[in-house]
């Protein structure tokens, strides 16, 4: 850690503040309860690891705490081990039944895994209570000796506290040194989006198992030391509230910071001291202080206020927000980067010199490979269906190495379901594939990603838990060795193999020409921006064969122009390159061979001229005409047919925190008039339509529709007004039909004969979604769930969209 990064600093001052307190505060009560806020520390920073960074709600963690205590307990009082060992015997045992118990459980998520690891809490509480003969039963067990080395003991507070917070500290730097290498990025992918996790190399279950482990080894060794400080445990310890108490403690100090597990654990030990001698309201109290804490500090307190709360509270002491309004790249203390000042990317000449040490490995290993003029990626017969929908049909194809294979077809027909299959995410029902020899079909996709295959997807996975250099980097996940032991140790190969991670990164980042946003968080970007982030990702794989779905979806001309160029250099590069656009001047400008696919069948294969004009082609996709309408007339073309406006939009302003998205926007829209809102991506586009809608609040300005004021109403309000809105990115409802979905954008209305015409009308204009009715929304292909968002829309009968 270098000493001018603030959590560094932090830690410093902490250390010392630690070590001065007890001689300053000379008070044996008090100490007492530090100790017990180190023991409570030592679990909750394991927790944050788990929960917090790899996302996996474990309510049994009183379990584990038992184990740890029973252990140490159980070998000192009856087999007359030394503490110090009985102590590492008591994490060694609670690791070990994480490891057996988490093979089956983590492969549950959500409140099945809540529910299953509540459950194991319960079972050690029952088995210490009945064993009696050898547990003591809830009588407990007794007589457990001081903690000590030798001929040195921690018999008085003292000695205790500054053996505990020693083990704490040591504990925290461990943990976020993990946090901040290898399996920190790896559980924070899995956090977010495990398919896109495995794609990258990273095998979801052993992390999570890993994470399980470690959390269950902190918990163990804090029991044990529990066990030694009380001298004597029983089965009330380890009871269910314990588990309460260490979730509220993450909460309270935040999910996301191993420094908030301490302050929290801190926090909440006094909070419990100060209110027991109110037993009997501590739960109301402890719920109030939760929901005020969710309210206020979503992020604990080392999450600290909101940028809008910032906000208000400079407006409200009327400081100087200039300092704010400046956009600059900053680090927070948990090493998390904030937003930085929009610069100027470089080109993509420049781009590609930046880059130059990837390519060049790209083409050596292409140079050695050999596949004597075979394939890199052979498809034969690849069929795939969902239910009675067959969305493949007999796919057959071959990607030769170092072209760019476009892949291309109407809506729904098959191409990112082809897409799926090969990388592994979706398993196919008949046929067999092959990349550079070897066969592949029915693999798990991260084990196809180790043969050199990297991918985007269609729509958006990027993880907003991370920087952006952070999501890059992630991709390295399988060239990277680094484990929590030496992650969490900090060791030299290690360090290196980080700076090395980080080097090859920035040169990904480079190929897209987002270096310059390396510190920004990903979820800061704009949307065109997060896909050239999913580009750079895959590319730090350095795949073989790179998959890229859709990718110029979101960029405007300029940026796809940038893109055609770059991809074209990837390949040149020595990257095979496959393909899925609905660009035709994109596909049709680099693609070295282009594959149509129409209702799940390939119907058309060959260089992009013979495509172009293939008959087949010209009737499924590219050649219909199916004429044009007449051009709309607007409001504001003569004064003589100018009418009042429905939409009015004056002097808006919507910030995000302290920055400003939006600044003294005006737009008026008429009755029977198409206006358009244009703009690079960053410029506000989607902001403001969100600032309409109600989704967002704008600071300054006033929005009135039909001549009613619109501006501090909530979204369902203006939604009923007759606003209907289309989001950026679709946003169906996955599990729910298409005929569902439908049903949802027509929810405030009751007047089922008018319903039904327009459920009408949305099929006619949507033919396939009738087809698809019945179809879950989250089967749908990207543009069919955006016809079936306006379908949605629609339903409402809005009278603005």
């Amino acid at each position: 850690m270098k000493l001018n990064n603030r959590g560094t600093v932090f830690k410093l001052v902490f250390l010392l503040a630690m070590i001065a307190w007890p001689v300053v505060y000379r008070n044996d009560y008090a100490t007492n309860v530090m100790v017990i806020a180190g023991i409570y520390a030592m679990l909750t920073v394991g927790f944050a690891l788990l929960f917090g960074q790899a996302g996996q709600p474990s309510i049994g963690h009183a379990a584990f705490f038992g184990i740890g205590a029973y252990a140490a307990g159980l070998l000192t009082v009856r087999f007359g081990t030394p503490p110090v060992l009985a102590l590492i015997a008591g994490g060694i045992a609670a690791g070990a039944v994480a490891f057996i118990l988490g093979i089956p459980v983590l492969r549950l998520r959500g409140i099945m895994l809540v529910l299953v690891t509540m459950a194991l809490g319960e079972i050690f509480y029952v088995v210490v209570r009945e064993a009696r003969a050898f547990t003591g039963g809830l009588s407990g067990l007794g007589g457990i000796p001081w903690l000590g080395v030798g001929g040195f003991n921690l018999d008085d507070y003292l000695k205790q506290y500054y053996a505990v917070w020693a083990i704490v500290f040591l504990m925290w730097v461990f943990s976020e040194r993990v946090v901040r290498a290898r399996p920190g990025r790896a559980m924070r992918a899995l956090s977010i989006d495990e398919v896109t996790a495995s794609t990258l190399g990273i095998h979801t279950t052993l992390w999570k198992l890993n994470a399980f482990v470690l959390s269950a080894v902190y918990a163990g060794i804090g029991g044990g030391i529990y066990a030694f400080v009380m001298s004597a445990i029983n089965p009330e310890d380890f009871a269910f509230m314990l588990s309460l108490m260490i979730v509220i403690i993450t909460l309270v100090g935040g999910m996301m910071s191993q420094t908030g597990a301490v302050i929290g654990a801190i926090v909440m030990t006094w909070l419990v001291r100060s209110f027991s001698g109110y037993q009997e309201y501590s739960g109301s109290i402890y719920a109030v202080m939760l929901i005020l804490l969710i309210m206020f500090l979503p992020g604990g307190l080392a999450g600290g206020l909101r940028p809008d709360q910032k906000e208000w509270l400079r407006r409200l002491f009327r400081l100087s927000s200039a300092k704010s309004r400046s956009l600059e790249p900053t680090m927070a203390e948990d090493g998390v980067p904030k937003l930085g000042k929009a610069t100027h990317g470089p080109t993509v000449a420049e781009g590609f010199a930046s880059a130059a040490p990837l390519i060049a490995r790209a083409r050596e290993r292409m140079a050695a490979s050999a596949l004597n003029g075979s394939p890199l990626l052979q498809i034969d017969g690849i069929s795939i269906s969902f239910g009675g929908l067959q969305a493949v049909n007999n796919v057959s194809l071959a990607v030769r190495e170092g072209t760019i294979h476009a892949i291309i077809g109407p809506n729904g027909a098959g191409k990112t379901t082809l897409f799926n299959s090969i990388n592994g995410v979706r398993r196919p029902d008949s046929g067999r594939m092959w990349l550079a020899g070897q066969e592949i079909t029915n693999w798990p996709p991260e084990r196809i990603a180790e043969l050199g295959m990297g991918r985007t997807f269609q729509g958006l996975h990027v993880f907003p838990n991370m920087s952006v250099l952070e999501n890059v980097m992630s991709g390295r996940h399988r060239q990277e060795k680094s484990s929590f032991i030496s992650a969490g140790l900090a060791l030299p190969w290690q360090l290196r193999e980080e700076q090395v991670s980080r080097e090859q990164a920035m040169q990904a980042l480079a190929l897209v020409g987002l270096e310059h946003r390396a510190l920004w968080p990903v979820a800061g970007l704009p949307y065109g921006q997060q896909r050239l982030v999913e580009v750079a990702r895959a590319l730090a794989t350095e795949p073989r064969l790179l998959l890229l779905d859709e990718p110029a979806a979101g960029l405007n001309t300029t940026e796809r122009i940038q893109l055609m160029e770059r991809v074209a250099r990837i390949r040149d590069a020595g990257i095979t390159v496959l393909l899925v656009e609905h660009d035709m001047e994109m596909v049709m400008g680099i693609s070295d061979c282009v594959s149509v696919l129409d209702y799940g069948r390939l119907i058309a294969e060959g260089r992009p001229d013979e495509v172009q004009t293939h008959p087949a082609v010209i009737e499924a996709y590219l050649g219909v005409n199916h004429g044009h309408r007449d051009a709309v007339t607007s409001c504001r073309e003569t004064s003589a047919n100018r009418r009042d406006p429905l939409l009015k939009v004056d002097g808006i302003s919507t910030y995000y925190g302290s920055i400003c998205a939006v600044r003294e926007v005006s737009v008026d829209v008429c009755p029977g008039e198409v206006v358009a809102v244009l703009g690079a991506n960053g410029a506000g586009k989607t902001t403001l339509l969100r600032t309409i809608s109600g989704l967002l609040r704008a600071r300054e300005g006033r929005i009135t529709y039909q001549g009613h004021d619109l501006t501090r109403l909530a979204p369902a309000r203006i939604a009923g007004a007759g606003i209907g809105h289309v989001p950026e990115g679709r946003h169906v409802f996955p599990t729910l039909s298409v005929q569902d979905n439908l049903r949802l954008g027509a929810y405030r209305r009751h007047d089922r004969p008018e319903m039904e015409k327009d459920w009408e009308f949305v099929f006619d204009t949507f033919p396939v979604l009738k087809e698809r009715r019945k179809q879950m929304a989250g089967t749908l292909s990207g543009g069919q769930q955006q016809m079936l968002a306006i379908g949605r829309a629609l339903m409402s009968r809005p009278k603005l969209l």
